[in-house]
């Protein structure tokens, strides 16, 4: 698991107990999420923008406000947090299409990590929104773990899912071994990272959620164990 802890964590602990008993998770995560400290003030009248469930963890509370997101679990984490929230499209793409046609009439505010992607302010600014990004939050690579590199010299089958371009980068970027790997990635987005000799194995999640990542885990091992 290649994600930042708690989120290795809770994609870990939300596996189906049939499959979690056919797999030992190691964790290694390849960024470490660290607050920034930024500091956001909140008209009541503002909206704004989620693309992570980062970006909500350490936003302000709701108190009412809208709050236009990316995917249902970042959805419903706003929600929790007091926000009026709805899912705007899976991905920060189709979070961008969506609001570029029909643009929001209230001040917005992109809460999000200091990296990025999408442009989704130059987006909204070119189809005339008032628009602001504050980075709340900042994704720092990590290594590789000597638990996660002495599995991939191993001799047994080691699955990787990889969650986002960044993480995917940063894995190819620590040159393991991957004869054994079986990669899997959320979106072609995070695929296209692979190197070229790699992209046409990567398994590519039928849609860019947990549930379906998961489902992707489960015929995979299916599938190895089946030779």
């Amino acid at each position: 698991m290649t994600r930042p802890v708690m989120a290795s964590r809770a994609f870990v602990d939300s596996l189906p107990e049939a499959l979690a008993i056919r797999v030992d998770a190691i964790l290694t995560p390849l960024l470490r999420i660290e607050p920034t400290g930024a500091d956001v003030s909140l008209a009541l009248s503002d909206a704004v923008i989620f693309t992570s469930g980062n970006g909500v963890r350490f936003a302000p509370d709701g108190a009412g406000r809208v709050a236009y997101c990316v995917g249902l679990a970042t959805t419903r984490a706003a929600q929790d947090r007091g926000w009026v929230a709805q899912q705007s499209g899976d991905t920060a793409e189709a979070l961008a299409q969506e609001l570029v046609r029909k643009v929001p009439d209230q001040r917005l505010f992109h809460l999000s990590g200091a990296h990025t992607r999408g442009d989704i302010l130059g987006r909204l600014r070119a189809a005339g929104a008032d628009v602001h990004r504050v980075a709340l939050y900042d994704q720092r690579t990590c290594d590789l773990t000597d638990a996660a590199r002495r599995a991939l010299a191993g001799d047994r089958p080691v699955l990787v899912p990889l969650f986002s371009p960044r993480t995917a980068t940063q894995f190819f970027k620590q040159s393991p071994v991957l004869d054994r790997a079986v990669l899997l990635a959320l979106s072609d987005s995070v695929a296209d990272c692979a190197p070229e000799p790699l992209r046409e194995s990567v398994i590519v999640s039928a849609a860019p959620d947990a549930p379906a990542m998961i489902k992707a885990l489960q015929e995979t091992v299916d599938r190895l164990a089946s030779g």
